[in-house]
């Protein structure tokens, strides 16, 4: 029979309660068979304008029940960051605690530990070009664009028109026109992708920063920055997961 399901699942279940002006997240961390899972991390982050306050973050761990608790957060919206005790993988959820008399909700949060693609049997490609421009516009968000000027991305395995509006931030230009001016006026910084494999309907993602290198240069660079990630589509969801970073 065909290995369909690959990952575990992990329900995190919040309750949020708001009275005046200020409410409390709580919730309790268990498996999908309803075992709790002790000694998980739990970090709560105010967002403010858009923006993770991180110096006004609050941070606890589940008790042996799996339980946890914060009190007292003035409303607004929040991200909570679960990383569970043994399993390298952690999930980030926005949640938002509303000014009200009463108000209570309930929400269950769902943390995927993916295999990794190398282990999937299936070697068609079974994603679609949205697909695709979902995974890259994805990326995208995550990179930090050092020179705002005129930021230059390499078309390398992958397409502009994944990009939607995002490809504005970038000055756009295949392998070959960025080794060109590399060759005729230096070295230059530039963002790539230089992997993006898809077997099934997982797939292995990295994006780098870092310099373009003539052929007359006689500099030898270190790759600046850079991560790489795998995504599944699980329940018409992609879900993804960071298997390594680097800056140097």
């Amino acid at each position: 029979m065909k290995k369909l399901a690959l990952f575990l699942i992990l329900i995190f279940s919040l309750q949020l309660i708001a009275q005046n002006e200020v409410g409390s997240i709580r919730g309790i961390v268990t498996d999908e068979m309803g075992a709790v899972l002790p000694n998980s991390k739990v970090k709560v982050t105010p967002i403010i304008d858009g923006k993770l306050i991180e110096e006004k973050s609050l941070s606890a761990v589940a008790d042996n029940n799996g339980e946890f608790n914060f009190n007292n957060l003035p409303v607004g919206l929040y991200e909570i960051e679960i990383t569970v005790s043994g399993v390298q993988a952690t999930i980030r959820k926005k949640v938002n605690v509303k000014k009200s008399k009463s108000s209570q909700s309930s929400e269950k949060l769902e943390l995927y530990v993916i295999e990794p693609c190398s282990d999937i049997s299936e070697t068609t490609d079974l994603t679609t070009e949205s697909d695709k421009a979902e995974i890259v516009k994805e990326i995208i968000k995550e990179i930090i664009v050092y020179d705002k000027s005129n930021p230059i991305l390499s078309t390398e395995n992958i397409k502009a028109s994944w990009l939607g509006e995002e490809k504005q931030r970038f000055i756009l230009m295949s392998p070959s026109e960025i080794q060109y001016r590399a060759d005729t006026k230096g070295d230059f910084e530039r963002y790539r992708f230089p992997i993006f494999k898809v077997k099934g309907s997982c797939v292995e993602i990295s994006w780098s920063y870092g310099l373009a290198q003539g052929k007359n240069s006689t500099t030898l660079y270190m790759s600046r920055e850079g991560k790489i990630y795998e995504f599944r589509k699980i329940n018409g969801k992609w879900s993804k997961r960071l298997f390594s970073s680097w800056v140097s």
